[in-house]
């Protein structure tokens, strides 16, 4: 049995955000993620649709910073 916390943690991290939206949630400015997207930030999509899974960009930023 999972808690609402669990539930609610994995149903936020498995959206895919925007690019605005991801740096407002990480407090990033825009050059900060062009800088890790340059180092393998993962991302989906072209420039004008590219979004950010949060999970795996979570993950990401853990093992690489």
């Amino acid at each position: 049995m999972t808690s609402s916390a669990t539930t609610s943690d994995n149903s936020t991290t498995d959206r895919y955000l925007s690019e605005p939206e991801l740096r407002t949630y990480l407090g990033y400015s825009p050059s900060t993620i062009r800088r890790l997207r340059r180092k393998g930030l993962p991302c989906v999509g072209t420039d004008r649709l590219r979004r950010y899974h949060l999970g795996t960009v979570l993950e990401w930023l853990g093992e690489h910073t």
